[in-house]
């Protein structure tokens, strides 16, 4: 591995933090204390003066800068001894689900920044005939892993809210009102997010872009513009289509699992090689003295 796609690879670990955030919007029992810890002190370590991120700001000078300011919000956030929306706290996470919203707010728009950062390097690297084919296929897996996860929890937010604004409407005999356009509000910023990464998507393949098109389709139920299958409910639709996420999300964890394991393996032999010359240098400069 050379120089610049190690380069590549420590901004991309940033976004894969980003992404992995995404956890705290499931609502579990519990979360696991280590790999918080984890994911905090990597995001220390990726955010230090010194590291790949940080350089590339300085080297792009005030366009960029304020990349590097929405990490250090992200950072405070929810990696921070003042965060307050994930935090850590008598040795367990706590996660305040009131504020998905925030979540999503940050991680599908810094996510996106990262890795449209890493494609620019790797389209740099491919014009001079440096790239890097694994970190490539990375990059293409780590896109299907992270629209598939985040498509999977912001639909099961949506249907939460539209349930919630049925009830509301009920309660009120079918008059809007301050509470039910506050719903209406928070639905427009979860399909604002699907919006989003529809615009950004690159990937072709027809299962997924098919998957995709019945979350939308979805979305138009919901919004009165698209009749619901015959004899399908609101929730028959949504379990069907969480269902189907979660069959194509499991193996593109996977997939990309095996992958990453294999460009780390590549970069930790790369850095035992770098060393390796270094320490051969050294033993010629002593020689010389």
């Amino acid at each position: 591995m050379n120089q610049l796609n190690a380069y590549v690879l420590g901004i991309y670990q940033l976004a894969m933090i980003v992404r992995d955030t995404l956890e705290y919007t499931l609502k579990k029992e519990s979360y696991n204390v280590e790999i918080y810890e984890q994911r905090r002190k990597g995001l220390e370590a990726l955010l230090l003066d010194n590291a790949p991120l940080p350089i590339f700001v300085r080297n792009n000078g005030e366009k960029a800068e304020p990349i590097l300011a929405n990490l250090k919000k992200f950072q405070e956030e929810f990696y921070s001894d003042t965060a307050t929306i994930v935090q850590l706290a008598h040795n367990e996470v706590r996660v305040d689900h009131n504020q998905h919203l925030v979540i999503y707010e940050q991680v599908v728009g810094i996510y996106q920044t990262l890795v449209d950062v890493v494609a620019g390097y790797m389209n740099y690297a491919r014009a001079n005939k440096l790239e890097d084919e694994d970190i490539i296929e990375l990059y293409h897996l780590d896109e299907r892993y992270f629209r598939l996860y985040s498509h999977y929890v912001i639909v099961d937010d949506l249907m939460a809210a539209f349930k919630e604004f049925n009830q509301v409407m009920k309660e009120n005999n079918g008059e809007p009102g301050p509470l039910s356009n506050f719903v209406v509000e928070d639905m427009k910023k979860l399909n604002g997010f699907l919006q989003f990464e529809k615009q950004h998507n690159k990937i072709t393949d027809t299962k997924y872009n098919e998957l995709i098109d019945q979350v939308f389709a979805f979305v138009e139920n919901m919004e009165g513009k698209r009749a619901l299958p015959e004899g399908k409910s609101f929730p028959d639709v949504h379990k069907q289509i969480l269902e189907e996420l979660r069959g194509e999300l499991g193996p593109a964890e996977k997939a990309w699992q095996d992958q990453y394991h294999k460009v780390m393996l590549a970069a930790v032999e790369a850095s035992k090689q770098a060393q390796e010359v270094l320490k051969q240098t050294e033993v010629k400069k002593e020689d010389l003295s």
